[in-house]
């Protein structure tokens, strides 16, 4: 019978505050009988994978104030500047100032990816800067630098050194610059998801089960008057973990459940069993003997009455029925 009963949480008011693992406690309706269950919430960050190139729709650039949506020029500067066109022989917009960049959603800047033509200004000069009130204020963005050379032109990409998620932001620079490209790269927010309903560790009554133990799906220990609360199990990649109450037959269950929901199983603690036991099919230490066994193997010709068609020994059989069952014999032996 699969079943699934209400459980009320008590969630602290700062759970969320601080990263890593968390313990919550509820209590779970059981048919009218309330049993407490603790759950293991994971509280992270998470990590980055690269989004588009966010300069082909940006709607919107202003040069020292003068909008694309106004001025010709500065909307064909806006053109060359996503057109792909790196090469030092290339078009180039050349000045000074600030460069605002307006976006319709907001995005979480990965870095500016500049494409300049030699002789460059020096890295210091250039400078990141996010508004959150629509360009009114402007808050700079510490960079992290890097350049490399590539014929003639030097790329330069200034990645911010914390998290930036805005839809204006700009580009400052202190002196003349020549820049013939330049690219607006995102990243995107990702969160690793567990898939696995298993578990990471287990210790009962001072038991310490083992990574195989783990993985074969039961732990024999020796005691029988262990219970419940005696049991401390954490789930594998933030699997949710219930320990259920003894049961009649001296077996705790765990019922697990992965981070993503998708998989569920039952880890059983059977108290009072040897944890060596083996379940391998595979296994051959409990196997008979075969060298210790009498084998018979039965012989057919259809020109025999059919009281003589089996035979019992070797003693009152033809040479080429013995043959025959010297042959069956060899046979029943590969397989066993």
């Amino acid at each position: 019978m699969t079943a699934e009963f209400p459980v009320a949480w008590e969630e602290p008011g700062d759970l969320t505050a601080t990263t890593g693992t968390k313990e919550v406690k509820g209590t779970a309706d059981v048919f009218g009988e309330s049993f407490a269950v603790t759950a293991k919430v994971r509280v992270t960050s998470g990590g980055y994978k690269d989004g588009d190139e966010a300069l082909p729709n940006v709607p919107e650039m202003y040069i020292n104030g003068v909008s694309s949506a106004q001025n010709s020029g500065v909307a064909d500067t806006l053109a060359q500047l996503r057109d792909g066109k790196t090469a030092k022989t290339d078009i180039a917009w050349s000045g000074r100032g600030t460069l605002d960049f307006r976006l319709d959603t907001a995005i979480e800047l990965k870095d500016f990816t500049l494409y300049l033509k030699d002789t460059a200004p020096v890295s210091s000069t250039m400078k990141v800067y996010s508004s959150s009130d629509n360009g009114a204020n402007w808050t700079e963005a510490g960079c992290k630098i890097s350049n490399r050379k590539e014929d003639g032109v030097t790329v330069r990409t200034l990645s911010p050194s914390q998290t930036v998620s805005e839809t204006w932001f700009r580009l400052e620079f202190e002196k003349i610059t020549t820049l013939l490209e330049l690219k607006m790269n995102t990243r995107i927010p990702q969160f690793f998801v567990g898939e696995d309903a298993a578990l990471s560790s287990l210790c009962v009554g001072g038991h310490t089960a083992d990574a195989a133990t783990l993985a074969k799906g039961w732990y024999g220990v020796s005691e029988t008057d262990l219970n419940q609360t005696d049991v401390k199990a954490a789930g594998k990649d933030n699997a949710s973990v219930t320990v259920l109450p003894k049961d009649g037959g001296n077996i705790i269950r765990v019922v697990l459940e992965s981070e993503d929901h998708k998989e569920r199983g039952v880890y059983q603690i059977l108290l009072g069993e040897d944890n060596t036991r083996v379940d391998n099919a595979n296994d051959d230490s409990f196997d008979y003997p075969y060298k210790d066994m009498t084998l018979s193997a039965p012989s057919w010709h259809g020109d025999e009455p059919p009281a003589k068609r089996r035979i019992s020994s070797m003693e009152t059989a033809s040479p080429a029925r013995v043959a025959r069952i010297d042959t069956a014999i060899a046979q029943l032996m590969k397989w066993l």
